[in-house]
């Protein structure tokens, strides 16, 4: 049994380790007085006897505390380890966004990509999976400032993002045009815009910090990322407006000049309106 020392009052979490995550069975408050010792050391034992762990940790709310766990496993094992869906999840307390998924292609100048939003329960961060460590911080960092400074909600919950190639085989090169598509996605999963909207939906684009976005080589490479998004399932692409006098291929398109104007367009897809090249 472990223990911190911090403001709030103590909370008791019991659960078990599992491969993929932490299976959370229950969370409550530890009795304050004489019979603190006697309750820990009881439930320490029905907990280990049923195969499982517990620690106790001094936060401001059960979901807090379970923070705290999850915070010190992930450290330990990885920013992907989180929550099972076995977990009891009403013991771990209001969840501002509720477990999702989402998905949309995307591309740079050489490949097209699938991207595939998670969010789940735990301590809010984001994980990008199938780039290198030092592209996921610079992804991460570009896409989380440039919805913040388009005064669009960041969720508050665990993220977990995979960049697929969508031709087998194919090498991984990814780019900063991904950056639209995992920002609408991570929203999308986290349940701040509706998944559906990106149904057969592709989205282009570099992020700035300040939310702006562009195309991050050159336009005249657009129009076979165009073709290929298309073969991989697009009907609509959402790119930079800089570059919608680029589209030859006959792929319907709308130009975006930012993040606040590609939610709108997204949202709006299906009534073509906005700047639409058809």
């Amino acid at each position: 049994m472990t223990s911190t020392a911090s403001a709030g009052r103590e909370f008791v979490i019991f659960g078990r380790n599992q491969e993929n995550g932490y299976e959370l069975w229950d969370v409550e408050p530890v009795p304050t007085g004489p019979e603190r010792g006697a309750y820990l050391e009881e439930l320490s034992f029905e907990v280990e006897e049923a195969g499982g762990n517990t620690a106790t940790k001094r936060a401001a709310s059960a979901r807090d505390a379970v923070d705290q766990v999850l915070a010190g496993l992930c450290a330990e094992r990885g920013d992907t380890y989180q929550l099972t869906p076995t977990s009891n999840v009403t013991a771990y307390g209001p969840i501002s966004e509720p477990p999702g998924t989402a998905r949309a292609l995307s591309g740079n100048h050489t490949e097209t990509y699938l991207v595939e939003a998670a969010s789940t329960p735990g301590p809010a961060a984001i994980t990008v999976e199938g780039v290198s460590d030092r592209e996921s911080q610079a992804i991460r960092d570009r896409v989380r400032a440039a919805v913040l400074n388009s005064d669009r909600v960041w969720p508050d919950s665990r993220l977990t993002v995979t960049l697929t190639p969508t031709r087998p085989g194919a090498d991984r090169c990814v780019s900063a045009s991904l950056d639209l598509a995992i920002a609408c996605t991570v929203l999308a999963a986290a349940g701040l815009l509706p998944a559906a909207c990106l149904t057969r939906t592709a989205l282009i684009g570099e992020l700035g910090l300040d939310g702006s976005i562009r195309l991050p080589y050159e336009a005249r490479e657009l129009t076979d990322l165009l073709r290929q998004l298309r073969s991989a399932g697009a009907d609509t692409v959402v790119i930079p407006l800089d570059a919608l006098g680029m589209n030859n291929t006959g792929v319907r398109t709308f130009g975006a000049r930012d993040v606040s104007e590609a939610l709108s367009i997204v949202h709006l897809i299906d009534k073509r309106c906005l700047y639409v090249n058809p």
